[in-house]
């Protein structure tokens, strides 16, 4: 029984450790020239993005690769503008939301 008890606790130790080590999951952030995740791919990663290249107001799809986590879409520079919009799986037409080619930044 003694040995049991010990390979259960250093299993659980193992498992914690690997999670701390881990770290939380970030969502990877991917924008599309066209509609249905067509034409150019401008890939975002996971940080914060107060100006978008050139992407910059040409983006009418997104993708967000992991769903536990968002991505805010911002209609002006540096997290500004008059709109913004969060979304958590992406989207495959911003025209939906009144989006399209109009981010300017995101995080």
């Amino acid at each position: 029984m003694k040995n049991k008890h010990k390979v259960t606790v250093g299993l659980i130790t193992g498992l914690l450790a690997a999670a701390v080590v881990a770290g939380p999951a970030s969502a990877n952030i991917v924008l599309y020239q066209h509609i249905n995740y067509g034409g150019t791919a401008w890939d975002f990663g996971t940080g914060y993005k107060q100006s978008l290249g050139d992407a910059d107001k040409r983006a009418s799809s997104l993708k967000v690769s992991k769903p536990a986590n968002s991505t805010i879409l911002y209609s002006g520079l540096s997290y500004g503008g008059t709109a913004s919009q969060e979304f958590f799986i992406g989207a495959p037409d911003l025209r939906q939301w009144n989006f399209n080619d109009r981010a300017r930044s995101l995080k």
